[in-house]
């Protein structure tokens, strides 16, 4: 990117790239690293100066990784609800409440490159006397022997390189990194501006096309394709570059991580939420909530009419508790509608920004329903009401098991190093933690068994639930197979109970509760 002429990052848009950021401080990692070696000719002080820079250098690269984690996340998420603005199926207020928080994500990719940046300014401001010293001391065309490894193999190179030549290397790259960082938080700012303008916009408003808005014509959807293109890589890049230096960092981001990942974003999001200023409340004309009753949805059933959900009455009942009354009206004339008819009440994913939890569900004025046409298992029975509702089935969709082995990732990766022969663990104390890595992956052995069995299962019982109404498969068959799948969910649970009584250090087969 050329300085010259640079006025708006935005309207230089095909230059904008934070590429330099991890590759110039792999160079700047690279060129100092072998001067604090054992065989150079530098004293003891020098090599504690040095190691304050290469300590500047390795944060600064923690915050750039950030940096470029929330500043992908928040163009995705300026990207997708562009994409759906024209769509008509998410309300004004919604999408004001998602740009919000999309402009904030990007104030901390900000908060971040500011204090990156920072440390690379100290770094700069020390290694330059630092290396003026050297030359005077040493002279500019002493020899350095520099051990990097070969980017194809990993293999030790060996060179032979000019103090001169290391030092003016050194500082080319820092200050490279520093016209960098800067030119990405002038994008930062110019993109917030953008954001902010937008949110303040009081002729904005419901269902109002994105082309017609000033904001967005003047940088429609492309652009921000385009630049989410040049930032969303860069922290892949960072995190090959943590973990060619992974003895500078004490966590490195890698796959299978991504519990940790998360947890770690979310730390520093707490870390910096006194910095990050909230973008103005939005602005736009949106309408006010309708009265009810409200028709909520329009279903068809299939050919034999609709069902049409309304929200006939919603009170407060107590602080942050409200009763929400729907009533269900069936058009057509075939009663078999009945039998064809789930409501489910789920937390959406539109609403995450504060807990909602489902205390009850009841119904009424049913008792005079009548007869579903449909028999099952030999039974003319009336259509069936469901009306047991805990919190277990309302946080059903957040269900996963994903924790286990990701959270057994990261348990053996810090057991095992302390099992290596140079820990200062006692030869006892290494056998234990030994006996505890055992257990631990063969918990990972029955959770793999666990988990295959499980989702055989599942597989199987949604294949006998789809072939129920084909007629093609006789009652005793079909009660065959649905003991087979039972089984098969048995032993998975046998497998688990296994597992978590290794996790808990008990030995396989004992009773865990």
């Amino acid at each position: 990117m050329s300085l010259k002429g640079y006025t708006s990052p935005l309207s230089e848009l095909q230059d904008f790239t934070l590429q330099p950021i991890p590759v110039a401080s792999d160079v700047v990692l690279n060129e100092l690293l072998p001067l604090i070696a054992v065989d150079t000719p530098l004293e003891e002080n020098d090599k504690e100066e040095l190691e304050q820079v290469i300590r500047k250098v390795a944060k600064a690269v923690s915050y750039s990784w950030f940096m470029a984690k929330h500043f992908a996340k928040g163009l995705n998420s300026l990207c997708s609800w562009l994409d759906s603005w024209n769509l008509g199926t998410i309300p004004l207020r919604s999408f004001g409440n998602y740009f919000i928080r999309a402009t904030m994500g990007l104030r901390y990719a900000k908060a971040n490159m500011i204090d990156a940046k920072v440390l690379y300014e100290e770094a700069e401001s020390v290694v330059e006397p630092l290396f003026r010293k050297y030359l005077q001391k040493f002279g500019p065309d002493t020899i350095v022997k520099v051990t990097s490894k070969q980017s194809i193999g990993g293999e030790l190179n060996f060179q032979k390189v000019p103090l001169k030549t290391i030092s003016d290397s050194v500082l080319l790259r820092l200050r490279e990194i520093i016209i960098n960082s800067g030119y990405c938080l002038e994008m930062l700012q110019e993109v917030d501006e953008v954001l902010v303008s937008f949110l303040e916009d009081e002729a904005v408003s419901e269902r109002q096309p994105l082309d017609t808005i000033p904001t967005w014509r003047k940088y429609p959807p492309q652009v921000w394709g385009v630049l989410y293109g040049a930032v969303e890589g860069i922290s892949s890049d960072l995190e090959s570059l943590m973990d060619d230096y992974a003895q500078l960092f004490d966590w490195i981001p890698q796959a299978g991580s991504a519990m940790e990942e998360m947890n770690r974003i979310a730390t520093d999001i707490r870390y910096r939420e006194t910095q990050v200023v909230s973008p103005v409340i939005c602005k736009w004309r949106i309408p006010e909530d309708p009265d009810t009753p409200l028709d909520v949805l329009v279903q068809a059933v299939g050919k034999l009419g609709s069902c049409i959900i309304k929200v006939s009455n919603v009170i407060k009942i107590a602080d942050n508790v409200s009763r929400l009354t729907i009533s269900l009206e069936f058009t057509g004339s075939s009663q078999d509608a009945l039998d064809r008819v789930t409501l489910r009440c789920l937390k959406s994913e539109l609403h995450t920004s504060y807990p909602v939890r489902f205390l009850g569900l009841g119904s009424s004025g049913l008792d005079k329903r009548p007869t579903g046409p449909k028999k099952w298992l030999g039974l003319n029975r009336p259509p069936r009401v469901f009306t047991k509702f805990t919190e277990t089935t309302a946080e059903w969709k957040d269900f996963t098991i994903k924790p286990i082995p990701v959270a057994s990732d990261i348990v053996l990766n810090e057991l095992v190093p302390l099992t290596a022969a140079d820990t200062p663990l006692e030869k006892d104390a290494t056998e234990e933690l030994e006996q505890v890595i055992r257990k631990v992956a063969k918990a990972v052995s029955h959770s793999w068994m666990m988990a295959k069995q499980f989702a055989r299962g599942l597989y199987f019982l949604c294949s006998r639930l789809n072939n129920w109404d084909l007629g093609r498969i006789s009652l005793r068959r079909l009660a065959d197979r649905f003991i087979g799948l039972t089984m098969d969910l048995r032993y998975a649970k046998a497998n688990m109970i296994d597992a978590k009584g290794l996790y808990r250090g008990h030995p396989p087969g004992e009773s865990v509760t």
